[in-house]
Formats: structure tokens, C-alpha cells, sequence
């Protein structure tokens, strides 16, 4: 009877924060930051495919979780998170934008280190099971002065995002939340508290909504909510729905093409 091979050991990915302990908003804020990055890299991979990474492990003190791929996507897993934790080393070593790092991709990598280096703390992202000479990158306040320059500048224009409406909020900050499956952004949206309210039949639909957008190193946003709309799903591309990817200032074509691919 010929032998089993032996099946393929699931990489894993995982974040430590070191020193005292953290707030749970922090840590959970880390790793939504990491496997968010993990998303942005896998789509710029060629013949992408989805992965619903896993948790493998939490343990308190120096912090730590350890994400798991299923061993379905096994392969696609692994470049994913060799990807990822070399272009983190590309960016702490020597400063340089990563190879598969997408302007969201920064963004997110800025979230993700300015998570890693509070005061008094420090951060390391690493790996197992990846095919990589250094697994483990620590993260300092060379990866958040290196994104500062290779991140999008900052920027303002009136304009619109476009996605479902997936969180409402009128707790400290009134806000929507809109995530766009098409690149895996989720958009703040700061408003009034009646702005919520009128929102409140929307929630889990498809919206547009209209105001003031910022871009800068830490993502994008939108403020001063006027609008916002029920969207057609069938309906055509619409340029005034993606104004806010223009407006006055510099494109970004990495997010632009997303859309014109999808369209």
C-alpha cells in the first residue's frame, strides 16, 4: 500500500507587542491593521485568491496572535505572508516601497506600525512555515518615518464613497461605516447624529455617501456628511460615485483601476 504523503503544514502569521499591557482596542486594533494588509498584498498576487486566515493562537503578557490560513489555500497563503513580512523588512531596513505594497497597502502598514511603536512598547510581525531566511521583522519608528514619505499626501476634495453600509454609530464620534467589497476598504464616515438616523434603513445596503474626503498616511475618510443614498446594484458605472478618487488633486490610480476592472 503506497504511503500517505504528508499533508502540508498551514503557515501562520502573527504580531507581538511587547512591554506592559495593552488596551484590547489596541491589540484588536493591530491585528485588524495586519489582516487587512494581508488582504491589500494578496490582491496585487497574481490569480489572487480569497483566504480567511484563522486564529491560532492569543496569549496575554508580551501580547501575541497568530493567524492560521486554511489548508485550502495553503500555497497562496504562504507568498502572501512572505510578501507581507519582507515588504515590512523592505520598509524598516531601508525604507523602500515593497514590491506588492498598493497605496491602501500603506496606508494600512501605517495603522498597523503606529499600533506597534506606542510609547514605552515595542512590535515584531512574524511567521512560521514560510519559506523565508528572516520570518520576523520588528517594526520601529523607521517603518512610521519611511511610510511618511512614501504614503499619500495629504489631501481634501468634496466627492463620494460607494459600498455597503455595514456600521452606524451615535456613542462619542456619530459615524457610518462603509465597506467596499471591491477593494476591501472599509470608509469612515464622520456626521451628525440625524445623518445616523436617517441612515438607519440602509444598514447592510448598498450606499453612496457624499461629503468632504480626506486622504492622508493613515487611510481615507470622509467628514461633513450632506448625503447619503440607496444604490442600485445593477446599475452602470457612475463617474459622479467615485468622484472623490479625483477631484482636485492627484489620482490614485492603484484604487481607480480596481474600480474600472470591476466595472
Amino acid at each position: 500500500m503506497p504511503a500517505t504523503a504528508p499533508a502540508e503544514t498551514a503557515p501562520t502569521v502573527g504580531l507581538r507587542l511587547d512591554g506592559p499591557e495593552f488596551p484590547a482596542r489596541t491589540v484588536l486594533d493591530a491585528a485588524g491593521a495586519l489582516l487587512a494588509l494581508l488582504g491589500e498584498v494578496n490582491r496585487s498576487l497574481p490569480g489572487a485568491r480569497q483566504i480567511d486566515w484563522q486564529m491560532a493562537d492569543h496569549r496575554s503578557g508580551n501580547t501575541i496572535a497568530v493567524f492560521r490560513a486554511p489548508r485550502a489555500v495553503v500555497r497562496p497563503a504562504a507568498v502572501t505572508i512572505a510578501r507581507t513580512v519582507s515588504g515590512l523588512r523592505d520598509l524598516e531596513v531601508s525604507g523602500s516601497r515593497p514590491e506588492h505594497f498598493s497605496s491602501a497597502a500603506l496606508a494600512t502598514t501605517a495603522r498597523l506600525a503606529a499600533r506597534l511603536t506606542r510609547a514605552g512598547s515595542g512590535g515584531r510581525v512574524f511567521s512560521e512555515g514560510v519559506d523565508l531566511e528572516t520570518p520576523s521583522v520588528e517594526i520601529t519608528n523607521r517603518s512610521l518615518a519611511a511610510l511618511e514619505q512614501l504614503g499619500p499626501s495629504h489631501w481634501e476634495a468634496t466627492g463620494s464613497v460607494r459600498g455597503v453600509l455595514e456600521m452606524m454609530t451615535i456613542h462619542g464620534v456619530s459615524k457610518l461605516a462603509v465597506f467596499d467589497p471591491l477593494t476591501g476598504e472599509r470608509t469612515d464616515c464622520h456626521c451628525t447624529p440625524e445623518k445616523v438616523h436617517e441612515a438607519t434603513a440602509l444598514f447592510g445596503k448598498q450606499v453612496v455617501v457624499r461629503g468632504q474626503i480626506v486622504r492622508d498616511s493613515t487611510g481615507k475618510r470622509l467628514t461633513s456628511v450632506h448625503s447619503v443614498a440607496a444604490v442600485d446594484t445593477g446599475a452602470p458605472f457612475r463617474f459622479e460615485d467615485y468622484f472623490g478618487l479625483f477631484a482636485d488633486n492627484p489620482v490614485d490610480l492603484e484604487e481607480w483601476s480596481r474600480y474600472i476592472r470591476a466595472n
